[in-house]
């Protein structure tokens, strides 16, 4: 074949010759190509200079060669192809010589920065770190020292040093004269939310979209640490999580907008619904981000705008099935991109979505284990602790498990510390403990969620499955222990799902029906009860929510089984027991065998 006669002919080159016969081939096609050519070979020619630079003996040409290194890197990674640009730029890297950091300054830094970028988009931490610590090392400014120290806080967080990579980051915004107060009140957040809002106010929907652009340099650096920084404060330290979201927007509306102003934008929105409940105002700054990054062509950033805008805003106005093509998409492309810390986030945010829209937990599951191989492949270790609560619960319900509402065995241990992990562990362990009968318990995890992690539930299928379990737990609770100590609950809990129902009837309207046909029963209007359990079966069938479609069945198999008509209560356990089958909740289905039939 072809290639055979290629190798045999390569052979036939002495072998103490081949480095320079490499370095031959490589002169010419840099000497003699065009500048369109020079890009359609470079590759190429790179591989061939490379494998014979040990023969460069004048060191403006290693020069030359470092330069079209960094070029070829440059290339690889606008390609997704990190791996190889990582070779090239080390490549370049090593023709380097200590003077030509005085010399050559600003191409030392560039293959510096770039390589250690690189490297952490791989989850090649260790030579990441050489990489870095040589650019800190020989930094004199703080504009040389600015884009090292955001990869460092990048990958800090990346590897779960999360208190590491915001303190680090911190210290960089005092730098850029823009510090945070070490003392944080109630008080202070809510002035610095109308602060922003009033900022707000004075712009529409399109001239936000509009603004000038950015183009003071510092400013520009702080956007790009605030926008690294905000999922590590939403996670370890969510009381600062406002002030960073509202200093973005800030910096956005008196500077100019840039690519990270869409993110600033789409976070802005989970601020507008978490603090000061405006669903309505979240779901149209959400829109607002997008036409941003749109305006900015910004793709690197789209993994992370989409996990924001249809994990935390757009389910709030869309039926949450809708948000799952998006959120996939958000995946791909920040794998793409490099964003490979938000690829995995978004998978993260899709897991939880699917799980809780009634997707089928088979494929799902394994869906989930592959994100988790990728989560490990490129060391994305923050948001792999932050999945495994998550993951544990669907294994739990597709069984089998020694007790399905403990959130340890396969994936984690109950006593995983983490200040968001534990809080999804909470929430999820809450859930199982309603769903498997031990309402107790629930009542229980459900006070430590309120005193530990009120503030971390800021998503959507967070917030409102809070609501909806809390007040079925209290219902349930007040029918044997009477209903004085749970009234206040009750009420709240049927209050916040109207005004939710009003502004997203697909997601929360079966939801509020089970509710009032708890209550209904609860307070003796047995025929109320039994058109509210209708209505939310339907409601839940229609709106493919399959999971609470069972839930509803196997409530109304309870309210009849204790009004004495058996008959008719085994029947809806079976309808029950049939959706949880469906769904892939074998150890629920079971359960429900078990208890029921």
């Amino acid at each position: 074949s072809h290639d055979q006669i290629q190798r045999a002919s390569y052979l036939l080159v002495p072998e103490e010759e081949r480095a320079a016969f490499h370095l031959k081939i490589g002169r010419s096609l840099r000497d003699w190509s065009s500048s369109e050519e020079m890009n359609s070979f470079l590759f190429i020619m790179m591989d061939q200079m490379h494998r014979g630079s040990s023969c460069i003996s004048d060191h403006e040409e290693k020069i030359g060669l470092s330069r079209l290194s960094l070029k070829a890197g440059q290339m690889a990674c606008g390609m997704s192809a990190f791996l190889p640009a990582a070779a090239y730029l080390k490549c370049g890297i090593g023709l380097l010589v200590d003077e030509d950091w005085d010399l050559h300054r600003s191409l030392c830094f560039d293959l510096y920065n770039l390589c250690a970028e690189t490297e952490c988009i791989l989850g090649d931490f260790d030579d990441m770190k050489i990489h870095l610590e040589d650019a800190l090392k020989r930094a004199h400014t703080l504009q040389e020292r600015l884009r090292p120290n955001l990869t460092l806080v990048q990958s800090l967080g990346s590897q779960g040093c999360v208190i590491d990579a915001i303190n680090t980051g911190l210290s960089v915004m005092i730098q850029l004269g823009e510090p945070f107060p070490h003392i944080l009140t109630e008080t202070s957040t809510k002035k610095d939310i109308m602060m922003t809002q009033s900022l707000l106010r004075t712009k529409s929907e399109e001239e936000l979209v509009q603004l000038q652009v950015m183009v003071d340099g510092e400013k520009q650096q702080t956007m790009k640490f605030l926008h690294i920084l905000t999922l590590y404060i939403f996670a370890e330290h969510p009381k600062y999580f406002p002030m960073i979201v509202c200093r973005m927007v800030r910096l956005s509306l008196l500077h100019g907008i840039c690519k990270e102003s869409a993110f600033g934008f789409a976070i802005y929105g989970v601020v507008l619904i978490g603090f000061l409940d405006d669903t309505a105002g979240g779901y149209r700054i959400g829109k607002v981000a997008i036409d941003i990054m749109n305006k900015f062509q910004a793709q690197e950033n789209l993994a992370k705008v989409y996990a924001v805008v249809h994990g935390f805003l757009s389910p709030w106005a869309e039926p949450i099935q809708v948000t799952l093509p998006p959120l996939k998409h958000a995946i791909e492309v920040g794998l793409a991109t490099g964003d490979t810390e938000w690829a995995m986030t978004a998978s993260h945010i899709y897991a939880g979505t699917a799980l809780f829209s009634g997707q089928a937990l088979g494929p799902l599951a394994l869906e989930m284990k592959q994100h988790k191989k990728n989560m490990l492949e490129y060391k994305q270790h923050f948001v792999e602790q932050v999945q495994k609560p998550v993951l544990q619960t669907v294994l739990n319900l597709v069984g089998p498990s020694s007790d399905p509402t403990k959130l340890f065995d396969e994936e984690m241990d109950e006593n995983n510390r983490h200040n968001h992990a534990h809080a999804l562990h909470l929430h999820y362990r809450m859930w199982l403990e309603f769903l498997f009968g031990d309402y107790q318990r629930a009542w229980k995890t459900r006070d430590m969620i309120q005193g530990e992690h009120g503030e971390s539930m800021l998503r959507f299928i967070h917030v409102c499955n809070h609501i909806f379990y809390t007040g079925l737990t209290a219902l349930a609770l007040a029918r044997k222990e009477g209903k004085h100590a749970y009234t206040d609950c009750i009420d709240d809990s049927i209050k916040k799902m109207k005004k939710w129902a009003a502004s997203t009837p697909w997601n929360c309207g079966h939801k509020l029906e089970l509710l009032h046909a708890e209550n209904a029963y609860l307070e003796g209007d047995e025929d109320g009860a039994a058109k509210a359990y209708d209505s939310a079966i339907a409601l839940a069938a229609n709106n493919s929510f399959l999971h609470e479609q069972g839930l509803a069945l196997e409530r109304a198999g309870v309210f009849y089984f204790e009004r004495q008509k058996c008959d008719i209560a085994l029947e809806f356990f079976r309808k029950a027991h049939d959706c949880y089958t469906q769904w892939g909740a074998c150890s629920k289905a079971a359960h429900v065998q078990v208890t029921y039939l």
